[in-house]
């Protein structure tokens, strides 16, 4: 059930720009005659969305069933539940949610007193929070299947009727242990919340110093550029806090410091900073911040994948092997160019075939391989490959 309603809260979200003009005339409800929570939820029924202290409040089945199951009767009676909420947000924008899409202001003026509203609005208000966060965390805030038509990985909530959970956490309190069930439990979901944490602080310290450009850098090497080096790998930990930062050597310290971080940015880790090395040295901390919140909402949309599977990691170039939620394997990986990307599915496993002979695909071999052999009649030998006839004789290339 809860599935299909997040589908239709998506389809609401694409309609927002085509009622713009109709949001225009719709009247905030702050500041109105005290209206009963029925009659609210049939005007937000008719219209599809309201406005509630300048926040659109959209028609979602499961809030209109809410209050249904509840005879139309207030559900935020319990003083805590508006602490709990806010404390929920705080977390939520903790690991990478937008606090925005939750009312965050509006939840603290209520809470400070700033902001006052009718008691139905303000019940429809934190209702629809506690709604947004249910399904962001189940299901994440993005439909992938808006973005990849293969994508197979349609999950259920389990076990939870989401009518009568809504019910229970706000009524009972609880709403932060509630949330913490539909999170997930990996310990890799974890550690994406401390980097997050680490690199807003990263973040608001200034970020980290660039390294100019300029010819690659070696061991033995000596010059400013391996002082803004040193200084560069030290705020991410790299380089050791007790490692001297002014020195111009780019010293057997340095050079370790410099695999470290090779290694986390799955580049050659030769010690030695060309240009790839010093493109990734340069991404600024805001983008590295960015790529943790995808992460995070990566893993919360994938998060029911099973504690035994194959993951491949298509943009990191690489498969892993997990038993029991531990990775027991991880090998590199060959995957699809941009304009011929590798699907994204979910399967079983039926057979795995061990070191296989690789016949180049037709694709591939139309438009990379047979255009590189006419550049360079080396081509295959240099990548040790073979033509054979259907007999499987070896062809002479040449």
């Amino acid at each position: 059930m809860i599935r299909s309603v997040y589908r239709r809260y998506t389809q609401d979200i694409r309609l927002a720009h085509a009622l713009c003009l109709c949001a225009l005339l719709l009247l905030p409800l702050q500041g109105r005659a005290e209206e009963s929570l029925e009659s609210l939820l049939q005007q937000l029924a008719a219209q599809g969305q309201i406005q509630i202290a300048g926040e659109t409040i959209y028609d979602l089945p499961v809030t209109q069933s809410i209050y249904a199951g509840e005879h139309y009767t207030a559900a935020w009676t319990n003083p805590i539940a508006l602490n709990e909420l806010s404390a929920a947000i705080y977390e939520a924008e903790r690991e990478g949610m937008n606090p925005d899409d939750y009312h965050q202001r509006q939840v603290q003026g209520l809470l400070d007193g700033t902001l006052v509203l009718d008691s139905s609005a303000r019940d429809l208000l934190l209702t629809d929070a506690l709604v947004r966060l249910t399904y962001h965390y189940a299901f994440g805030k993005v439909d992938p299947k808006e973005y990849v038509s293969s994508w197979n990985f349609d999950r259920k909530l389990p076990q939870i009727d989401p009518v009568e959970w809504a019910q229970r956490v706000v009524s009972n309190g609880g709403i932060l242990s509630g949330l913490e069930q539909l999170k997930p439990t990996g310990p890799m979901y974890k550690q994406l919340v401390g980097a997050l944490e680490k690199y807003r602080k990263i973040a608001a310290a200034g970020g980290w110093p660039t390294v100019d450009p300029g010819p690659t850098l070696h061991p033995g090497d000596s010059g400013p550029r391996v002082i803004q080096l040193r200084q560069r790998l030290l705020v991410e930990g790299d380089l050791a806090a007790g490692e001297n930062t002014q020195s111009p050597l780019f010293d057997d310290g340095l050079k370790r410091a410099t695999v470290r971080f090779q290694r986390r940015q799955h580049l050659d880790a030769d010690g030695v900073v060309g240009k790839k090395t010093l493109a990734a040295l340069n991404v600024p901390v805001e983008r590295r911040i960015g790529q943790i919140r995808v992460n995070l909402e990566r893993s919360r949309v994938l998060q029911d994948i099973p504690g035994t599977a194959v993951v491949v990691d298509i943009a990191g170039f690489e498969v892993s092997m997990y038993r029991d939620g531990q990775r027991l394997l991880r090998s590199r990986a060959q995957v699809g160019r941009p304009f011929r990307s590798t699907p994204t599915f979910r399967d079983r496993i039926t057979y795995i075939e061990f070191n296989p002979t690789w016949t180049v695909p037709p694709t591939i071999l139309k438009k990379d391989t047979l255009p590189a052999i006419k550049r360079d009649p080396g081509y295959l030998q240099s990548k040790n490959m073979q033509v054979l006839t259907r007999e499987g004789k070896v062809v002479d290339p040449s």
